[in-house]
């Protein structure tokens, strides 16, 4: 994390972005290309093509929704 962080600064001083994302990609339906654990830098700025990464609403319901964080909880104690 330490180097993330480095990285990020030097990123944020040399570009000057107006945001910063940082992604690890899990399996070939998130788009995984090298499957080992990595992880991306992206500097961000308004329009600049990239796109939204998280959907703008869900259809799941707050009941489903805290199922699966109660089912995340259990297998974090397991």
């Amino acid at each position: 994390m330490a180097a993330i962080v480095r990285v990020g600064r030097a990123i944020q001083s040399a570009l000057a972005p107006e945001g910063m994302n940082l992604i690890s990609s899990s399996g070939e339906v998130a788009e995984q290309s090298v499957f080992h654990l990595h992880l991306h830098l992206v500097p961000r700025w308004h329009r600049d093509g990239f796109g939204r990464i998280w959907p703008l609403e869900s259809s799941a319901q707050q009941d489903e929704i805290d199922n699966v964080a109660d089912l995340i909880r259990a297998a974090c104690h397991s």
